[in-house]
């Protein structure tokens, strides 16, 4: 007997009530599912009917409890390859019984057994303008800093050094140069990102120094 699959879409975006604590919202749904696998969408994330397909034989010939797609960002209607952005791996489908997610921002599934890697692809397209972009990275950012546990000494030295670093890994080293000007936009917009939680976490630092 073939596995049940069902498909959780979280949304992210245009909601009367933001979702504070991503990690809450996904656990309520693996609580209330019915079916013997569960796949996590983000309101701006699809799979294609044929990767779906491949997906559901995955899960009719695994023994594991979760599985690893690759996530790859679409930016100005162009699918992008290269950077942390263009193949990323994130479990997303798993047995609902052996998940728990954790944090509140950038949640992540703790699974009770064994994981495996897919070529099952997510498309996601969530950022349809630089600015937009920046706004959503800045959002997450801030939630992010809440999360954070470092000194203010340990903090100032890594927003020293940390958003260079993130920008040298994603336009170099990982090769987002190859993905053109869209490339260069998001090694630079995600080293903001690297940049914002830090400047937040000062921020709360010092606004608890003075009260």
């Amino acid at each position: 007997m073939q596995p049940s699959v069902s498909v959780i879409t979280i949304g992210r975006e245009n909601t009367k009530q933001p979702i504070q604590d991503f990690a809450a919202a996904r656990n309520a749904a693996l609580k209330n599912a019915t079916s013997d696998w569960v796949v996590f969408l983000d309101s701006d994330e699809k799979i294609s009917e044929s990767d779906f397909e491949k997906l559901k034989k995955y899960i009719s010939q695994t023994k594991a409890a979760g599985l690893y797609l690759t996530r790859s960002d679409i930016f100005y209607g162009v699918q992008l390859h290269y950077g942390e952005w263009g193949s990323t791996k994130i479990l997303r489908a798993m047995q609902p019984a052996k998940a728990k997610y954790q944090g509140k921002v950038h949640e992540v599934p703790q699974i009770s057994g064994t994981t495996e890697q897919t070529d099952v692809v997510i498309l996601h397209t969530a950022h349809p303008s630089i600015n937009q972009f920046i706004a959503k990275v800045s959002n997450y950012a801030a939630l992010a800093a809440a999360e954070r546990k470092t000194s203010l000494l340990r903090t100032g030295i890594e927003i020293c050094t940390y958003p260079i670093a993130k920008f040298l890994l994603n336009y170099f080293l990982l090769r987002g140069f190859l993905d053109g000007w869209r490339g260069l936009a998001y090694a630079t917009v995600m080293s903001l990102h690297s940049f914002f939680v830090r400047a937040y976490r000062i921020s709360w630092h010092l606004q608890n120094e003075t009260t």
